[in-house]
């Protein structure tokens, strides 16, 4: 609000009619006096009137226009303008904590008066000791007032978002967490796959190597029994025995024991591969459905734990092939048939 800066040309030209005023009764004069320095105070402090003096000017500005813009100087326009001065300094040394001679003169001359007041005056007095600050305390404690509400207000307002935000955060964070405990186990369901898809390929190149060494075992020992007049083993029953067809017989006996090791050792690898292979399906089976299954058990009220789920996902693969046969199991049969075939 500028009610004193947008008016001050205007106070001003009033000033210097008033300075060319001339008045007859010695208490006109006083009040012209005192009208004038009201109004010098004013002029040369525009702005802390426009901050301070807020509630005398929306109460009384229309009154100080109309004796200002009419220019009037009459003894009774005079008496007028000069409480309405009185008004305006009063709340502005209150707010400022400050006064200038001015303001004190016109002050004094309704607070510490130095001939009795009359009338409007005494009355004008009674405002500015008591009403005028009772005024000024009013509206400063309705505006505490109105802050503490609204920041009660905001306070509550701030509560709130900061509960639906709590909410929110405790919502996404469950969510997060069933997020991650998914994501555990398709972390390990992803894991088993691929090692079921490397055993798959380990499983199939142990049986591949099982029929290369089956092939690679049994065809020298169809050429020793089908291979004509050239057959050690023809020869041996035939009575053609010597030297060569012992050697011939030792190599290929031999022979076939190595690749019947051979072929063992791969049998084994294959047979552990398959185990392995089952072991591990069987893993992932049990992640696809142990998260439902806790909570099922959770909502039927059983308390179970993730030990035996644990001790059986994270057990060490087998490497057992038990059952299998010796490497040279029958070894004493084949030995009694060659002494056989040597009479």
């Amino acid at each position: 609000m500028n009610f004193f800066s947008s008016r001050g040309a205007q106070i001003q030209d009033y000033a210097d009619v008033l300075s060319g005023a001339s008045f007859e009764k010695d208490l006109d004069r006083q009040r012209a006096e005192l009208v004038k320095r009201g109004l010098q105070a004013v002029l040369s402090n525009l702005d802390e009137y426009d901050e301070f003096a807020v509630l005398t000017a929306s109460n009384v500005g229309e009154r100080f226009d109309a004796i200002v813009k009419a220019k009037s100087v009459t003894p009774e326009s005079i008496k007028r303008l000069l409480s309405i001065l009185a008004r305006f300094a009063r709340e502005t040394t209150l707010k400022r904590k400050g006064w200038l001679s001015e303001e004190r003169d016109v002050l004094d001359y309704f607070l510490s008066p130095t001939n009795v007041l009359q009338g409007d005056e005494l009355l004008e007095s009674d405002y500015l000791k008591t009403s005028l600050p009772g005024s000024l305390l009013d509206l400063a404690l309705n505006r505490i007032e109105f802050a503490e509400k609204k920041a009660k207000t905001a306070s509550e307002s701030i509560e709130r978002q900061v509960g639906d935000v709590e909410q929110r955060i405790s919502g996404h964070r469950a969510e997060l967490k069933k997020i991650a405990e998914k994501y555990n186990f398709v972390g390990l369901a992803d894991a088993f796959r691929g090692l079921i898809e490397s055993k798959s390929l380990e499983k199939w190149v142990n049986f591949s190597g099982l029929i290369a060494l089956g092939l690679l075992a049994l065809v020298p020992l169809l050429l020793y029994f089908f291979s004509a007049d050239k057959s050690p083993v023809l020869l041996a029953f035939s009575g053609g025995w010597s030297p060569v067809v012992a050697v011939k017989m030792v190599a290929g006996l031999g022979y076939e024991i190595l690749m019947l090791y051979f072929f063992r050792i791969v049998l084994r690898n294959f047979v552990v591969t398959r185990q392995q292979l089952t072991n591990l399906q069987m893993r992932l089976s049990l992640c696809s459905f142990i998260e439902g299954y806790m909570e099922f058990a959770k909502k039927i009220g059983q308390v179970r734990t993730l030990e035996s789920f644990e001790s059986f996902v994270f057990s060490p693969l087998s490497t057992d092939a038990s059952g299998m046969p010796a490497t040279i199991e029958g070894l004493e049969q084949i030995t009694a048939l060659v002494k056989a075939a040597r009479g």
